[in-house]
C-alpha cells in the first residue's frame, strides 16, 4: 500500500487575464500517492463532479479551468485515489472570488464574496482601479471587508477611457504549509458617466460664494474649448483647460450685470464631441 498524503492544500483558484480560473494544489510531500482527481461545484450543483483525472502528481500542481464562469462562485477540491480506487484524502475548498460594481452618479459600489476557504488567515483585500490603460492598487482594506464605496468624483476626471475598471486580491497568511496564496477577481467594469452641468447665474463681487462661472465635466474631456462673448459677440474670455473658470472681466475689468453668451466643445472618453452653447448671467450682489 502507498502511503497517503496527510493533507493537500489548496494553494488558491485565481481568475486569469483570459478570464480563466488558475488553481494551485500542493499534496504533502512525503506522500507517495500520485492518483488525485479535481472536483469542481458551483451554486446550481448539489455535489462536487470530478473535472479532471491526474494520473501522476508529484508536487505542486497547476490547472487552468477555461470552461468557468467567471461571473459566478466555482468551488474546487482536489482528492487523493489509492491504490485500491478509493479516495483516502481531500483538500481544503479553493473559490474564486466575484465583483460587481454598481454606480450612479454620485458614487460607485463594489461588493465581492469572501474567499473560501484557504487552511490560513485572509491577510489583506487589495482594490485595484483602471481609468487608464493599467490596473493601479488604490485602496488596502481590513480582511473582513467584502465591499466599498468610492466616490464617482474621486475618479471621473482620472478617466482617459469609456470605462473605469476594478479588480480584488486576496492575500492569505499565516498558512500552516508555508503556501500562502493569493487570488484575484474578474475585472469588472462601469461606464464613464459623460454628463456636461452648466449654471446660468453666478455673482462675481469677491465674496468666495459663486463667483466664478464654468461648466462642470463629469469626465476628462481629450479636448475642450469654452468661449465667452457679450451679446455684440465681443470675446470675453477663452479657455481649452476644462478647469479654468471665468470671473466675470474683460482683461481684468468688471463687466456689468446682464447676460452673456457662451460656446462650448467636449472630446468625451467615448468619442463623442460634444458641442453646447448657452447664456449666463451676472448678478452683483449689494
Amino acid at each position: 500500500m502507498q502511503r497517503p498524503p496527510e493533507w493537500i492544500n489548496a494553494d488558491y483558484a485565481s481568475v486569469a487575464t483570459e478570464n480563466d480560473i488558475m488553481l494551485s494544489f500542493t499534496p504533502d510531500p512525503s506522500s507517495e500517492t500520485r492518483h488525485y482527481i479535481l472536483e469542481k461545484k458551483t451554486h446550481s450543483d448539489e455535489q462536487f463532479s470530478p473535472i479532471y483525472d491526474f494520473a501522476n502528481i508529484t508536487g505542486r500542481t497547476l490547472y487552468v479551468d477555461s470552461e468557468a464562469d467567471v461571473s459566478e462562485v466555482n468551488q474546487y477540491r482536489l482528492k487523493a485515489i489509492n491504490n485500491c480506487n478509493k479516495a483516502v484524502t481531500w483538500s481544503n475548498i479553493a473559490s474564486n472570488i466575484v465583483l460587481a460594481a454598481n454606480q450612479n452618479e454620485e458614487n460607485i459600489e463594489l461588493s465581492w464574496n469572501p474567499y473560501r476557504s484557504w487552511r490560513g488567515v485572509i491577510d489583506s483585500i487589495l482594490v485595484y482601479i483602471k481609468t487608464g490603460k493599467e490596473l493601479e492598487r488604490r485602496y488596502l482594506l481590513p480582511s473582513k471587508d467584502s465591499s466599498l464605496i468610492i466616490p464617482y468624483s474621486n475618479l471621473m476626471y482620472e478617466a482617459s477611457l469609456n470605462e473605469i475598471c476594478f479588480m480584488i486580491r486576496a492575500v492569505e497568511a499565516s498558512n500552516p504549509y508555508n503556501v500562502n496564496g493569493v487570488s484575484k477577481s474578474q475585472i469588472t467594469c462601469i461606464p464613464v458617466i459623460e454628463k456636461i452641468t452648466v449654471p446660468n447665474v453666478f455673482t462675481p463681487d469677491n465674496n468666495s460664494v459663486n463667483d466664478l462661472f464654468r461648466p462642470v465635466l463629469s469626465f476628462s474631456p481629450s479636448s475642450y474649448r469654452l468661449v465667452i462673448t457679450d451679446i455684440k459677440r465681443r470675446t470675453l474670455f477663452e479657455t481649452t483647460d476644462f478647469m479654468e473658470s471665468w470671473d466675470g472681466t474683460r482683461s481684468g475689468v468688471p463687466q456689468p450685470e446682464g447676460v452673456y453668451l457662451w460656446f462650448m466643445t467636449a472630446g468625451t472618453p467615448s468619442g463623442r464631441e460634444i458641442v453646447k452653447t448657452g447664456t449666463v448671467t451676472i448678478i452683483h450682489n449689494r
